[in-house]
């Protein structure tokens, strides 16, 4: 019972790693950058965990390394305390050398995960009660998939999630699965 239970937190650990490398690799794409820094805050709070330990981060390098084959722990030097997870396709030397190769993890989709609400439902997407079609854009086609594509579990791996499955049906561009553009 208790080795069943190991792999379905596993599995669990493996999907949401794979989700985020995915994303963090479409935004790496969409910056021209090779590298991307992402907040151990951040990172703790999409997989809904308040610690770190050492195997899940060995997971994190394993499940995310077909998208960055370097992953590791990199202190901020402006901060004593802060702590980034960098997921890279340069060796950590080259990307030292010059990180400005790199780029910060700012998810403007996060923003969408913290303002649904599962009671209000689609309504507070949209902006209309009752409204589920009021524009062809690409956000709008993103919001009105987005209650119903993944689990509600997590909103913030639901919302990655949601804009690669949209972006992947071909219903969304790139830039509007990271919301770094909104289209009409």
């Amino acid at each position: 019972m208790k080795a069943r239970i190991r792999e379905a937190v596993r599995e669990d650990a493996r999907r949401q790693h794979r989700v985020l490398g995915m994303y963090c690799a479409l935004y790496c794409w969409h910056h021209q950058k090779e590298a991307i820094f992402v907040s151990k805050d951040l990172f703790l709070e999409f997989i809904g965990l308040e610690r770190l330990k050492k195997v899940r981060f060995e997971w994190l390098q394993n499940d995310v390394n077909s998208y960055f084959p370097y992953v590791f722990i990199h202190k901020l030097s402006n901060s004593n305390s802060t702590e980034v997870f960098v997921l890279s396709r340069l060796s950590k030397s080259d990307l030292m050398a010059n990180k400005k190769n790199a780029i910060h993890f700012k998810p403007a989709i996060f923003n969408l995960a913290n303002n649904y609400s599962k009671e209000a439902g689609i309504e507070v997407l949209l902006g209309e009660k009752g409204s589920t079609t009021s524009s062809s854009s690409n956000s709008k086609i993103l919001e009105a998939n987005f209650p119903f594509i993944a689990s509600i579990e997590n909103m913030y791996e639901f919302s990655i999630s949601s804009a690669l499955s949209s972006l992947a049906s071909g219903l969304i561009c790139p830039e509007a699965a990271l919301f770094e553009k909104q289209t009409e």
